[in-house]
């Protein structure tokens, strides 16, 4: 973690960064999404079915984006 401050006009800041943590995250993500935790999507693809986080789809692709836009945000969903 690395800890820095700045001041501008009117006040400061203080900025936090951690080295890491994308690759954090993602693979969190991935094992969220291998396990079936927390997905709230399913791809289907010629028989076969893929788990996703409809969130990481959308920031992903514009195409699952204005998709994953069209289905209902309180249900599980399959895009096929």
């Amino acid at each position: 973690m690395e800890v820095g401050s700045s001041s501008g006009s009117g006040g400061s800041a203080v900025e936090v960064s951690f080295p890491g943590a994308q690759t954090s995250v993602l693979d969190s993500l991935n094992r969220q999404r291998e396990d079936g935790s927390l997905c709230d999507l399913s791809i289907h693809v010629q028989g076969h079915v893929f788990k996703a986080h409809r969130c990481v789809l959308a920031a992903s692709s514009p195409y699952f984006h204005d998709q994953v836009g069209e289905f209902d945000p309180n249900g599980s969903e399959a895009i096929k």
